[in-house]
């Protein structure tokens, strides 16, 4: 998406367009099996709930920010991990993607009761996180390969050999143009 514009437009108008959505807490229509979109405030185990999302992300602003950033991850690589961190600002969400995630320096007792090494996040300050296991929560989330159902698949994957094919005539027209610069046109 660095070096073919038009699937940078792309990626960044998905994004964008997937970040308007809001989360909301809703009942089941018992009847139908449809999300009524809304819960009542009579229902108080409901309203729990309502809560739980209202905080999800640190609130609605953090909700859009997670969610254009795993349109992103979705749309390209097909892949990331939301990551629920304790830091010493509170509890924090992220969209995560695979080359943000490194082994960590640190080993960790796992729920087993053995140790394990751990992987470092790297956020969007540039600072690492050491996971820690129980602290911390981690989820997979990615569009399935037809072929393989444990490999991600994403639009752009379908898209790499044209892409490539892009570039190279890029760079092709781009060559011819210094040279012709070179030569006094």
């Amino acid at each position: 998406s660095r070096t073919v514009g038009e699937l940078g437009f792309y990626v960044r108008w998905r994004s964008n367009a997937c970040a308007q959505v809001r989360l909301v807490a809703s009942e089941i229509d018992p009847d139908t099996g449809i999300p009524t979109g809304s819960i009542d405030p009579d229902n108080k185990e409901g309203q729990q709930f309502v809560d739980l999302v209202r905080q999800i992300a640190g609130g609605p602003l953090g909700q859009k920010q997670m969610i254009k950033r795993a349109a992103a991850q979705l749309t390209v690589p097909g892949e990331l991990h939301i990551c629920i961190l304790q830091t010493k600002d509170g509890e924090k969400w992220f969209a995560v993607g695979n080359a943000e995630i490194t082994r960590s320096e640190k080993f960790v007792t796992l729920a087993d009761g053995t140790k394990g090494q751990s992987v470092a996040i790297k956020l969007p300050d540039g600072t690492k996180h050491d996971y820690n296991p129980t602290e911390d929560a981690m989820y997979r989330v990615w569009n399935e390969s037809f072929e393989d159902a444990s490999k991600p698949d994403s639009p752009v994957r379908a898209v790499l050999d044209s892409l490539a094919e892009i570039e190279r005539c890029t760079k092709k027209i781009r060559n011819a143009d210094r040279s012709r610069l070179l030569n006094n046109g």
